[in-house]
């Protein structure tokens, strides 16, 4: 054998013996072994864990399954959360198994009543007539921070942006994407309260004879002209301006206030 390979055979014989020595004694082999052990009691207790699981109770498994239900039928966006008046006390049944909503109300309220069947293996399981369930319709909302009067306009740093039951209100909330000014309340707003859409309605943006910035866009180029408006209008509104330099009237949507785009 070649010296060099064999004095590479004898470092590598050395440098074993070192960190495995083959004479080890037990205390040293329970030292080697321990990150195995370790690992072998990490799997165990996460075995134990998953076994002591919180099963769902059944009736929160079929409140789950009705609110998912209730969002398709009555096309709601957020959430539903369903709660029970009387509570439905039978066993799962063995194999697998679904909820069916019977006649569904023609529409959601804080107390809606329902009838419910569960088929499993499919054979009705059980039927729950007249269940009572207290809901609720739960959507990202503006709430006023304090006090707001009568035709104030709208301002984002005037509201609180949270998560509220929405089920009672007369009509939907207000869209929590709010353009600064372009609209106003109808009516007085109470700290802590919803804002919904038929609180508030869009302000005249741009008056009719007032000086507007027009501009128009193709591609990256922008450009920017004076113009006299021919029309008042609110927010999205088509209006007539007359361009100030060359008297030329041209149309375009009013997209802020005294700011008119026009469609190349």
């Amino acid at each position: 054998m070649p010296y060099p390979i064999a004095f590479i055979f004898i470092l590598l014989y050395l440098f074993m013996c070192h960190v495995l020595p083959l004479h080890a004694g037990l205390a040293e082999w329970d030292l080697i072994l321990e990150p195995i052990t370790h690992i072998a009691l990490e799997h165990q207790r996460q075995a134990a864990q998953e076994d002591t699981a919180v099963e769902i109770p059944f009736e929160e498994q079929i409140l789950r399954q009705m609110e998912d239900q209730c969002k398709t039928h009555y096309h709601l966006s957020g959430k539903v959360v369903l709660k029970p008046l009387t509570h439905w006390q039978i066993e799962p049944p063995a194999c697998s198994w679904y909820v069916e909503i019977l006649n569904a109300p023609k529409r959601l309220t804080p107390q809606t009543c329902f009838n419910v069947r569960i088929i499993s293996d499919h054979k009705v399981y059980a039927t729950y007539n007249h269940w009572t369930l207290q809901a609720e319709h739960r959507v990202m909302c503006l709430t006023a921070k304090h006090n707001l009067s009568n035709k104030m306009a709208v301002d984002i740093n005037d509201f609180n942006c949270e998560e509220r039951d929405v089920l009672g209100c007369k009509s939907a909330p207000f869209p929590t994407e709010v353009i600064k000014g372009a609209f106003m309340l109808k009516k007085r707003l109470k700290a802590d309260e919803i804002l919904c859409e038929d609180a508030a309605e869009k302000r005249s943006l741009v008056t009719k004879g007032n000086f507007v910035d027009v501009f128009v866009k193709k591609g990256f180029l922008t450009l920017n002209v004076k113009a006299i408006a021919l029309d008042s209008g609110c927010l999205d509104a088509i209006i007539s301006v007359k361009n100030i330099s060359s008297n030329k009237v041209f149309q375009g949507k009013v997209v802020d206030e005294n700011t008119v785009q026009v469609a190349y």
